[in-house]
């Protein structure tokens, strides 16, 4: 990509299976402008370790919040307009801030993983993602 633009992934986070060109279809759409954010999102069935009741949910294609309704897990896995996160003026913030902010302005663009996120930012996350991986060698 470019100095504008990067990857990053949540450090606590495994996604298992193929995430080569999990940003193809929404590429043109972001350089376009019209994300300042795509995440990648996984249906909260295909978690292991992750206790949390889903950020989102899609309805007609866009990107809702509603804690009753949310079916999906951000990964921690995103390509960011580094241009935009720089708007939130600070040194030291959370990435959630700047999500709050794009979500609300309807910039945050998504495409969806569908196998396996693993999330080990705990011990009883860590014990069911190895007890998972061993399953499957």
């Amino acid at each position: 990509i470019n100095q504008e633009f990067c990857y990053t992934l949540n450090a606590d986070i495994i996604l298992n299976g193929n995430v080569k060109n999990i940003f193809d279809k929404k590429l043109e759409e972001f350089f376009n402008k019209k994300y300042s954010s795509v995440l990648v999102l996984c249906h909260i069935k295909n978690t292991i370790g992750y206790e949390g009741n889903g950020d989102f949910y899609i309805e007609n294609e866009a990107l809702k919040k509603d804690p009753k309704k949310n079916n999906l897990v951000f990964t921690g896995l995103q390509l960011l307009n580094i241009n935009e996160v720089k708007k939130i003026g600070k040194k030291i913030f959370s990435l959630s801030e700047f999500f709050t902010e794009q979500f609300a302005e309807r910039k945050l663009g998504y495409v969806m993983f569908n196998s396996t996120m693993l999330h080990i930012g705990d011990l009883k996350g860590y014990q069911e993602a190895e007890k998972y991986l061993k399953s499957k060698s």
